[in-house]
C-alpha cells in the first residue's frame, strides 16, 4: 500500500460553464475576473457555474468554491447549493444548501468545504453552483484537493 502527497487543482469561475451568470471584474478573485449575478426575482434561479468535467480517479476529495452573496435577506431557506456530480449532472456525488448564516455578513469571500469520497473513477466530474435567486451572487473558483492511491481501496491500519 502508498501514500500519495495531497494534489490540488483550481478550477477559475470565468472558464466554467454558466447558464444565468455573466463574468464581472473583482479585484477581490483570483485574476481579478469571477462570475456573478443579481436576480430579478426570487424566481431567477439557475446554475452559475457548472461544469469543467476533469478526470478523477477513485479518492478522498474536498471541493472549495470560493463564493460571495450580497444582500442576502434573511430567511431560513437556502441562499444557493454547492454540488459535485458526475456524468453531466446524472449522478449526484455530494451537495450541500449554504444559508445566510453560512456566509461573511460583510459581503467578502468566502470558501464552502463539500467533501467526498469516488468509490471508483470518474470521467466527467462536475462543480456546479446553483443560485436560488436569493442574493447577488459571485462565485470565484473551485479548488480541488485529493488524496489519491491504493491506501483509499485498502486503508492501512495504525496499530
Amino acid at each position: 500500500a502508498s501514500v500519495q502527497e495531497v494534489k490540488e487543482e483550481r478550477y477559475e469561475a470565468e472558464q466554467a460553464q454558466s447558464q444565468i451568470g455573466e463574468i464581472a471584474q473583482d479585484e477581490a478573485a483570483s485574476g481579478g475576473k469571477a462570475v456573478a449575478h443579481v436576480p430579478e426575482d426570487a424566481k431567477d434561479e439557475g446554475f452559475l457555474i457548472y461544469g469543467q468535467y476533469p478526470y478523477a480517479p477513485s479518492g478522498v476529495y474536498e471541493a472549495r468554491f470560493r463564493v460571495k452573496a450580497l444582500n442576502a435577506a434573511a430567511s431560513d431557506r437556502p441562499i444557493f447549493r454547492v454540488e459535485v456530480t458526475a456524468n453531466f449532472g446524472e449522478a449526484q456525488i455530494a451537495g450541500r444548501d449554504v444559508f445566510r448564516q453560512d456566509l461573511p455578513s460583510d459581503g467578502t469571500f468566502t470558501d464552502i468545504a463539500l467533501p467526498f469520497v469516488l468509490s471508483h473513477d470518474s470521467k466527467l466530474m462536475e462543480f456546479r453552483v446553483l443560485t436560488r435567486g436569493r442574493a447577488a451572487l459571485s462565485v470565484d473558483c473551485v479548488t480541488v484537493k485529493s488524496h489519491e492511491g491504493v491506501w483509499f481501496k485498502q486503508p492501512l491500519a495504525v496499530r
